[in-house]
């Protein structure tokens, strides 16, 4: 939050310019989203560490572009993988508070996300864009409003902003989920319109050929 809060100006406006791409996209952002969040793993990854010179002048450069075509190759192995991490990561929380040993709990929460993710994938391809989109451009919003943080301050701290995307995330996710099924129904019509017009080509063809023999006939 705090970090959100004190990046530049072009921040705010450019996690609102992402959130807007992620819902005009809808489904096909998904693939973008992994492809972003492969970047930014693969850098946060090789921070600190020495990079080998065979990577270049600025080997950062490398690393970043290489974990974003990792996610945009493969992103349902990526997503499949953050889903098992952060279910890992609830099972030691849960583990923790009810005293019990981490594996018992982090190790079937870990799978079951995993699983979960795997079999699914059309519904996060559906679902994790405008998601993404609510957290964006609730960031976003929060950075370019400083104004009105200074006018109510109990604005500023993380819980706000969880509320605002939260509430953003109910608005596009039925907006994206409608936009699918319009965009089904427009590819069903289309495809209808030209197995229709396939159809009617076959016949005028079947019509040409018997004319053409009915001519045949007649002329012998």
């Amino acid at each position: 939050m705090d970090a959100v809060l004190r990046a530049p100006v072009w921040v705010g406006y450019s996690l609102c310019a992402a959130a807007f791409v992620l819902l005009l996209l809808g489904r096909s952002g998904h693939r973008l989203l992994l492809a972003a969040i492969g970047a930014g793993l693969a850098l946060l990854g090789s921070h600190g560490l020495t990079l080998p010179a065979a990577l270049g002048k600025d080997p950062r450069e490398v690393v970043l572009a290489a974990g974003g075509v990792a996610g945009f190759l493969l992103p349902g192995t990526l997503r499949s993988l953050l889903l098992a991490a952060a279910g890992a990561f609830a099972g030691l929380l849960f583990a923790t508070r009810l005293s019990l040993p981490p594996p018992v709990v982090a190790l079937p929460l870990a799978a079951f996300a995993l699983l979960l993710s795997w079999f699914n994938e059309r519904g996060f391809q559906l679902i994790l864009p405008p998601l993404a989109a609510a957290a964006f451009a609730a960031a976003g919003a929060a950075r370019l409003l400083p104004e009105v943080r200074a006018q109510n301050p109990q604005l500023n701290g993380p819980a706000p902003l969880l509320v605002l995307a939260l509430v953003l995330a109910v608005l596009f996710v039925p907006l994206a989920l409608e936009r699918e099924v319009l965009a089904q129904r427009l590819w069903k019509r289309l495809a209808d319109k030209r197995e229709a017009s396939q159809r009617q080509a076959a016949d005028e063809e079947r019509r040409r050929r018997v004319a053409l023999h009915q001519r045949g006939k007649a002329a012998g």
